[in-house]
């Protein structure tokens, strides 16, 4: 079993490639929602915040901090902007919070177009105290992964020790 510890090149032109090519298509999507989709209402809202997470995850992961992994080892590395200045658990912890925080604005925009449909269809209706319930409860379900990632992380004395035993 080898592990390549060198820097690999072809993994950072492909953040960077697929970085651009996103980067386009987010801005795309924020300018189709803005300009040309005003009768959505508030819907559009929704999606909106939703592209926009997906812009900001996007930048993270393919200029800001761009992860390498070590396999076979269940080990990696950093390299981008920020690997010099935020360790790769806490790096981890922003792509983490802002995947949630993405599927949980997806789901958000699913339950608003069923609604909708069940609204005109008189049937499969959510009460409105179980929508406000999800609603809450996806607002605060990233703050709270967050911390539990935090408090359950391993200390670098416990990383060196798994490593050995590995």
């Amino acid at each position: 079993m080898n592990t390549d510890f060198s820097q690999p090149e072809w993994l950072i032109i492909h953040y960077h490639v697929m970085g651009v090519i996103s980067i386009i298509l987010n801005f795309f999507g924020i300018y189709l929602l803005l300009v040309h989709c005003k009768n959505l209402s508030k819907f559009r809202y929704f999606l909106l915040v939703y592209q926009v997470i997906c812009l900001i995850t996007d930048i993270h992961l393919n200029f800001l901090w761009q992860p390498v992994p070590l396999y076979p080892i269940l080990a990696g590395y950093s390299l981008g902007y920020l690997a010099n200045w935020i360790p790769f658990h806490y790096s981890m912890l922003i792509v983490s919070v802002l995947a949630i925080f993405q599927l949980n604005f997806l789901v958000i925009c699913f339950m608003k177009r069923h609604q909708a449909v069940a609204l005109v269809l008189e049937t499969h209706r959510f009460p409105e105290t179980l929508t406000k319930s999800f609603y809450i409860f996806s607002y605060f379900f990233p703050i709270i992964f967050g911390a539990l990632f935090e408090i359950l992380k391993m200390t670098e004395d416990e990383q060196w020790d798994h490593i050995r035993k590995v």
